[in-house]
């Protein structure tokens, strides 16, 4: 089982992480976001759907 340190520092990297996602996508349009990049997840609106659905389990 992971320690209670371990799961702490990986809240804090998610958090952290997620707010420099956040920063660098607030000045895109909506169709930017939602755009198909050919990425896994198709766009960066679908990467960010796909973000809140794990970070929410």
């Amino acid at each position: 089982m992971y320690g209670k340190n371990l799961l702490t520092l990986m809240a804090d990297y998610d958090r952290w992480m997620n707010e420099k996602l956040y920063a660098v996508c607030a000045p895109m349009s909506d169709d930017e976001r939602r755009r198909n990049a050919g990425a896994f997840f198709h766009s960066i609106h679908g990467t960010f759907s796909h973000l809140l659905l794990v970070n929410h389990l």
